[in-house]
């Protein structure tokens, strides 16, 4: 009986307050997530295969390429289908 009566002395107001701030809270965190298990591995593969296209030449720098394709293919699926559509 208790607990019905704390719930009655908070306004809509103050519910809608506080769900914005949880929803707020809850779409930072799955920002941060998103940004440390996608984004940063993304990145550092892909400077790792630009810096070795430009290092290589030959059979070797397409080689290289293709596996950026592959890159692009794996973490963008937008990209990936337009270049699996064009090849």
């Amino acid at each position: 009986m208790t607990d019905i009566l704390a719930l009655e002395q908070y306004t809509l107001n103050d519910l809608l307050f506080l769900g914005i701030v949880f929803t707020a809270i809850i779409g930072i965190t799955m920002l941060i997530v998103f940004i440390t298990n996608i984004i940063i591995p993304f990145k550092a593969q892909r400077d790792y295969i630009k810096m070795e296209i430009n290092r290589t030449r030959g059979h070797e720098r397409d080689y290289w390429k293709k596996e950026l394709t592959r890159l692009y293919i794996r973490y963008i699926p937008i990209i990936g289908a337009f270049v699996s559509k064009h090849r």
